[in-house]
């Protein structure tokens, strides 16, 4: 029985609720139930034996490796663990004094790319891209001495031959079959739930009814910007509900690129509101990726779920307003009026909801002008705001002829997740700071625009027109920018520098009421410090 660890520390996000809503790992899975099904004699040879969803020290990762006797560690990387893995697997066989098997796996394994990436990390002994079900089970073939490794056969792995040398698996878009990995490994779904190390949080589980993107966004990795082909499980999903609710399993998050692109999906959305009223599973969607364009399907969703109090915080992920912009990073979607329409629609029916705008700060086209515009398009909504990072896996990570066809340049940059329970979470992002289009000066200038309008003070000011109106004439903001600039050049955190020149803007403000720069006053001073009381 060879004895498997899954680690793959997770954020934790504090959105939703008085405890932190950590992710179940669905990867040992899917993998598992692929194995169940096309080699159970090689499944039943296996034992999942720990799922690690926290960050560990070398020394705690170690110390379990010895404690569950493992013969297999299995790895998830991603931008915001990958520095953390990569730490504490270094050397780790020879800290354990003998010899284990390795894999990593996720979005930032960039071997497909990175012929050198086995040579950069040499304790790891496969590395696999993109999907990884018939990946994991070849690996296990090869190790068993059943069928070796074949550069023909072999897809979306690399190894190392017998002299050392790098080889690579052709890329394969694989489809899932039609089963239900979630019930067929509800195992792994109830380890999770039932780990002591997660008594302090929120499980959700993120339900995935499809495979891949039909689009090709360029600050996109997903299928790891390999194909764009797409599939989709059949005739599942109400067992898989149904259990999800059994086991109490009833914070959702789709996991599909693009949920209401098929019809499937209404149907899907129907079984979630069915299943709350037949038996009561108190149902609640916290993230979303919804279709791009079929937005009709979408909206109707959307909808449904309101009506039944299941989507918590509707996202719509617009990116930017102007279309000269999404076209720039080949972004797909309605125009956003219509998003504007049906959100005026719907906030009146549910005046307590909070709907949320996603944009990406950076992408090429932006000025300081659509900046500012388009800040003031989703004024009476909430909003999300990312940096444009630069995913190695993404087109405009790999693909040298758009970053030089766009002028994108890129420093590296720590990256606070303001969301993490751990207040010195930060990991390290390639950040697009100057494209055709605007230069690291306006991209300092994004930046304060987005702290400011994402900062809970935009409940005090007049409004958010007034507010940029006093950032953009402040006889403060070029040395402030120079600041920014300075601390972007030498990959320090800007928001410290940001915040004091938003409570120095205080003193120009002296035509506001005067109850309202008292409010400003306290709140940058400290004394005024929760939303609620603002």
């Amino acid at each position: 029985m060879k004895k498997i660890y899954f680690y793959t520390p997770t954020l934790a996000s504090m959105d939703w609720g008085p405890k932190p809503f950590l992710s179940i790992s669905t990867v040992p899975v899917f993998i598992d139930s692929h194995l169940r099904d096309f080699a159970p004699e090689i499944h039943a040879d296996i034992e999942w034996a720990h799922i690690q969803l926290l960050r560990k020290t070398q020394q705690e990762l170690v110390d379990d490796l010895i404690k569950f006797d493992i013969d297999i560690l299995c790895l998830s990387l991603y931008c915001w663990n990958e520095e953390n893995v990569y730490a504490v697997t270094k050397n780790i066989k020879q800290l354990l004094g003998r010899d284990i098997l390795i894999v990593a796996g996720g979005p930032s394994v960039t071997v497909y790319r990175n012929h050198a990436y086995l040579d950069e990390h040499p304790d790891f002994d496969f590395a696999v891209y993109a999907q990884g079900e018939q990946a994991f089970l070849d690996i296990m073939r090869h190790v068993r001495g059943e069928k070796r490794l074949s550069r023909l056969e072999s897809k979306n792995i690399a190894w190392r031959d017998e002299a050392g040398k790098f080889c690579l698996g052709d890329f394969e878009f694989i489809k899932k079959h039609t089963g239900s990995p979630y019930v067929e490994s509800r195992h792994l779904l109830e380890q999770q739930l039932n780990n002591s190390d997660y008594n302090g949080y929120t499980l959700e589980i993120p339900y995935e009814t499809g495979k891949g993107c039909p689009f090709k966004c360029s600050f996109c990795d997903w299928t790891s910007g390999l194909t764009h082909k797409i599939s989709k499980r059949q005739y599942t999903w109400h067992d898989e509900l149904k259990m999800f609710g059994e086991l109490g399993l009833v914070k959702l998050s789709l996991a599909d690129a693009n949920f209401g692109l098929h019809e499937d999906d209404l149907e899907i959305a129907r079984t979630v509101v069915e299943l709350k009223k037949t038996h009561g599973y108190q149902f609640e969607v916290h993230r979303t990726n919804f279709s791009k364009t079929q937005k009709h399907r979408v909206f109707e969703i959307v909808e449904l779920w309101l009506e039944h109090n299941i989507l918590v915080r509707p996202k719509f992920a617009v990116q930017d307003t102007h279309a000269h912009v999404l076209e720039n990073v080949d972004r797909p979607d309605v125009p956003w009026a219509e998003h504007r329409a049906f959100l005026d629609y719907l906030s009146p029916k549910y005046p307590k909801v909070n709907f949320v705008i996603e944009l990406i700060q950076g992408l090429p086209g932006q000025t300081r002008e659509s900046w500012e515009e388009t800040l003031l398009d989703i004024e009476n909504y909430n909003s999300t705001i990312h940096p444009w990072a630069m995913i190695p896996n993404s087109p405009a990570g790999y693909d040298p002829e758009y970053r030089e066809r766009m002028k994108l340049k890129t420093v590296w940059s720590s990256y606070e997740n303001r969301q993490n329970i751990s207040d010195d979470f930060w990991y390290k992002i390639e950040t697009v700071i100057s494209t055709y289009s605007y230069t690291i000066q306006d991209y300092a200038y994004f930046a304060i625009l987005t702290r400011a309008i994402s900062s809970p003070i935009m409940k005090i000011v007049p409004s958010r027109r007034e507010y940029i109106h006093k950032i953009k004439n402040s006889k403060n903001l070029n040395s402030c920018i120079d600041k920014i600039v300075a601390n972007i050049e030498n990959g320090k955190i800007i928001y410290n520098t940001i915040n004091e020149f938003l409570k120095v803007l205080v003193v120009e403000c002296r035509d506001w009421p005067k109850e309202i720069q008292k409010q400003l006053f306290l709140f940058h001073t400290g004394k005024l410090k929760s939303k609620e009381n603002i």
